[in-house]
């Protein structure tokens, strides 16, 4: 496996979406980007199947809250 090393600030939309191109150019797969409130249980469920319904499955989590 081969790891990229790069430290992102996200300020908005753009910042994300540029993040997920990066990863899926240099790991030649489909990433997914969903704004979820973790303080609320709803939209963190909602993404946990929005998650599941596109890829059968959930095999990393990247909470970047703050």
């Amino acid at each position: 496996m081969k790891f990229i090393n790069h430290e992102f600030e996200f300020n908005n939309e753009k910042d994300a979406m540029d993040l997920k191109e990066l990863v899926e150019k240099e790991y030649k797969v489909n990433a997914l980007v969903i704004e979820t409130d973790v303080s609320n249980e709803n939209e963190v469920k909602s993404c946990m199947n929005k998650i599941i319904d596109t890829y059968g499955r959930i095999d990393v989590v990247v909470n970047c809250a703050g």
